[in-house]
């Protein structure tokens, strides 16, 4: 069976992203196919990094996300 990641969005990231018209896919676009700028490996509560890419809507667009095993 295939691993999916399961993406959970805290309430701050959904209001800037309705804020900024931007999508769940224009996300997973940038997580799967970004450049990572910067890793925060002491991060708390998560690891997190800044990570540049093109959103679906052809803009570009940056994401600080946590990555949680």
């Amino acid at each position: 069976m295939e691993d999916k990641l399961k993406f959970i969005y805290r309430i701050h990231a959904i209001e800037r992203m309705f804020e900024r018209d931007i999508s769940e896919q224009d996300i997973e676009s940038v997580v799967f196919n970004g450049e990572v700028i910067k890793n925060y490996p002491n991060d708390k509560p998560y690891p997190s990094r800044l990570s540049l890419g093109l959103l679906w809507s052809n803009r570009t667009g940056h994401l600080n996300n946590d990555s949680v095993n």
